[in-house]
């Protein structure tokens, strides 16, 4: 059965939405309908409904529902990644070549009691092709360490800096004179 709210500025009629601050009542028996939307007040049962808030409650008598919603999305943050420091051995790496193969020679990176879970190793742009590293990436375990090998081929000398992240470590890479095979 439709009933009319009452709030303070009068009578809100079945059906029909308050204005943001209105306050109404709808008294009566039934199945309770919609209380606090916007305003509105609906009809049958026993309930009260503020709107503006976007809220709605009622009591439950006779067989009708009271309840409160809030709504919006929110997001779950990602998870935390800790990147732990590396150290790098050697900081001045010097390549050998075997017989006038390629110039190689290896680098140790080691993870401290917190894991290394992405390292990078950046070559010269002017050397990409020519001085290569492999991994160049990576991880590493807690108390962990792994090797890397640094190939040098086509040039006769060279004398620059790589860099090993996380901690923007510098590793200077010479070439050794070498005999080629006659």
């Amino acid at each position: 059965m439709p009933v009319a709210g009452r709030g303070p500025g009068g009578t809100v009629p079945p059906g029909v939405a308050g204005s943001a601050g209105d306050r109404g009542t709808a008294l009566g028996t039934g199945a309770s309908g919609p209380a606090g939307t916007g305003g509105t007040v609906g009809s049958g049962g026993s309930g009260t409904g503020a709107g503006g808030g976007g809220t709605g409650g009622g009591s439950a008598s006779g067989g009708g529902s009271a309840g409160t919603g809030s709504g919006g999305s929110g997001s779950v943050p990602p998870p935390v990644t800790v990147n732990g420091p590396v150290s790098v051995t050697p900081i001045l790496l010097v390549l050998a070549s075997v017989l006038g193969g390629p110039a190689t020679g290896t680098l140790t990176l080691s993870a401290g009691n917190v894991p290394v879970t992405d390292y990078t190793i950046s070559v010269p742009s002017s050397l990409v092709g020519e001085l290569s590293v492999s991994p160049a990436s990576g991880s590493i375990g807690a108390n962990q360490s792994t090797q890397v090998t640094v190939t040098l081929s086509g040039l006769l000398s060279v004398d620059t800096t790589m860099t090993v992240n996380p901690g923007g470590h510098s590793v200077q890479v010479l070439l050794a004179a070498s005999l080629a095979a006659r």
